[in-house]
């Protein structure tokens, strides 16, 4: 019952903003989006299936949702995310139980070069094609994000091998040579003798929810392009 005013909201906007070209050509971009916000999350939901009761008036906010994201004059202007965008975004991540592992509120937004390998690969494809002003939730499962856990990649270690045994604790981070280069290993636990060292990533397995924001899209510059500048900014957790 209490999706129904959103469902006469949405069809009344669909039907003026039809009827009135005038009107709608008024109207830019990002105040469409702060208007229709809640009919464009309703929208995503029905598309995963989260609102089942929209069954049979998905039609009507699809069309509300390209009028949003296709119609409205300003949005054709605006430079899309592609290969070779220098990206800007502020970000929330959580995991499945709605934890808070990383974001950057009160920070400045996340810069990083699309196509470049910068962010899980989950991510950089949901924003592919997006633009200034766009903001989105998504989920990202693990083999789209920090892959699946490797049990194979969790050892136990003497704790005599290493330099100072006793002051070893659960959470450090040691740099350990492999075929190919070093791997990352975290103490994932410790013994009377021994040290569990997990060389998987801390969100191997872990189905991670972003919360997105675009701030800023441009060209990357021919430096970019080549890497002799880095564009990722401040956080981790993409």
């Amino acid at each position: 019952m209490a999706e129904l005013p959103v469902k006469s909201a949405a069809a009344n906007l669909v039907t003026a903003m039809r009827e009135l070209p005038a009107r709608a050509a008024q109207i830019t971009f990002l105040e469409a989006k702060d208007i229709l916000n809640p009919v464009v999350t309703v929208v995503m939901l029905r598309r995963m299936g989260r609102s089942r009761s929209l069954h049979g008036f998905s039609d009507s906010l699809l069309d509300l949702y390209s009028i949003i994201y296709h119609e409205i004059p300003g949005k054709e202007n605006q430079m899309q995310i592609g290969n070779n965008s220098v990206v800007s975004i502020h970000y929330t991540l959580k995991d499945e139980h709605g934890e808070i592992l990383d974001t950057s509120d009160g920070r400045d937004p996340l810069d990083y070069l699309h196509g470049a390998g910068q962010i899980v690969s989950g991510l950089e494809n949901e924003l592919d094609g997006r633009a200034k002003g766009d903001e989105f939730l998504v989920v990202i499962e693990p083999e789209h994000g920090y892959g699946s856990r490797d049990e194979s990649l969790v050892h136990e270690v003497p704790r005599s091998e290493f330099d100072s045994p006793d002051e070893i604790e659960v959470g450090m981070q040691f740099r350990i040579g492999a075929e190919g280069g070093t791997v990352i290993m975290v103490v994932a636990g410790v013994g009377d003798e021994t040290v569990t060292l997990d060389g998987n990533h801390p969100l191997a397995g872990v189905s991670l929810s972003f919360d997105v924001s675009v701030t800023g899209v441009r060209a990357a510059t021919e430096d970019e392009i080549k890497g002799s500048r880095h564009v990722h900014g401040t956080g981790c957790g993409c």
